[in-house]
């Protein structure tokens, strides 16, 4: 079996479906049609077609052939990064504070907690050329038996942070993204305003039953926020 020929048949018909040759829901041409244009084995179209399938550009319904599935256009994967997600390389993280303190009425909320349960609260200033852009806090439920390592929290990510609770495999993390006033206390860390606006990312993690292990928000000034997405080309 060709590799060069497999890899050719892919990147022909991947090259007609991006073209629009065959719009999503068409029927490509049978493995027998293949086979004789390409001078080859119906074994080596079949690798071929099990490429586009893996990749997401055809799928196979039995006894009628290989369809172009439609190309979701408003998926994106999206990778955030606290440390990550501004315009250039942050230069420090200072790490105001560790404490452990009861919860409040939103902390109960968004950690689903009774309010006897204490949380650990952690708070970052992220410096890039002498200057603050971003604050961060975190929230995580206390648990006894399980040290606060000031050295480990200092430049984690937030998942790394409470990687001794759950396995960072099975982990879900949930994001909001939204513009408004960074509050009194974001405000004064960041040297602005009240009512200037900055972006804030709030940030939920999950363990495999779904259930909080962790919240936090980041404030990022405007000027120094940015998100990167990359589209997933599979059906929706």
């Amino acid at each position: 079996m060709s590799k060069e020929l497999y890899t050719e048949i892919f990147h022909s018909i991947k090259k007609d479906i991006e073209s629009n040759k065959y719009g999503p829901g068409e029927m490509i041409p049978s493995e027998n049609t293949l086979s004789e244009a390409f001078g080859t084995s119906r074994m080596t179209v079949r690798k071929a077609l099990l490429k586009l399938t893996n990749e997401g550009y055809i799928y196979p319904i039995a006894g009628k052939g290989n369809f172009v599935k439609e190309i979701a256009l408003n998926r994106y994967m999206l990778h955030y990064n606290e440390t990550e997600s501004v315009n250039r390389e942050i230069e420090d993280i200072i790490l105001i504070s560790v404490d452990i303190v009861k919860p409040n009425i939103e902390l109960v909320y968004y950690l689903q907690i009774p309010q006897n349960k204490r949380v650990v609260v952690i708070k970052r200033v992220f410096v890039r050329d002498g200057e603050k852009i971003a604050y961060d806090e975190k929230y995580i439920p206390y648990y006894s038996g399980i040290p606060i390592v000031e050295n480990e929290i200092h430049f984690s990510s937030f998942p790394e942070i409470v990687s001794d609770k759950i396995s960072l495999f099975s982990m879900e993390k949930k994001i909001s993204i939204h513009a408004a006033n960074p509050g009194i206390i974001a405000a004064d860390y960041l040297g602005l305003s009240s009512d200037d606006a900055v972006m804030i990312v709030e940030q939920t993690l999950l363990d495999e039953l779904s259930e909080p292990v962790g919240w936090g928000r980041t404030y990022y000034r405007i000027d120094s926020f940015r998100l990167n997405a990359k589209l997933i080309k599979n059906n929706s």
